[in-house]
């Protein structure tokens, strides 16, 4: 979708402060949402654990500077625990 179709549709939908304010608010939540997700190897399907290391790099163990933040490759389950 273009900025100029983006627009055009959100022009649309949001015609009171009222709405506006709704849809900020959806927003701000889903942000928030988003900034709680670790992305981290310990949140990682690939990443087996201490010991057990990262499945994609054949078992080797993830460097400690790597570890918290992840790789490109991270992939979330969805399960909070």
């Amino acid at each position: 979708m273009t900025h100029a179709e983006l627009m055009a549709d959100s022009a649309a939908r949001y015609n009171t402060k009222r709405e506006i304010a709704l849809a900020r608010a959806d927003l701000e939540r889903q942000i928030a949402f988003l900034d709680s997700i670790h992305t981290g190897c310990g949140s990682c399907q690939h990443y087996g654990g201490r010991g057990i290391g990262c499945k994609l790099a054949g078992g080797q163990e993830p460097p400690d500077d790597v570890l918290p933040v992840g790789c490109d490759s991270w992939l979330w389950d969805q399960i909070p625990f």
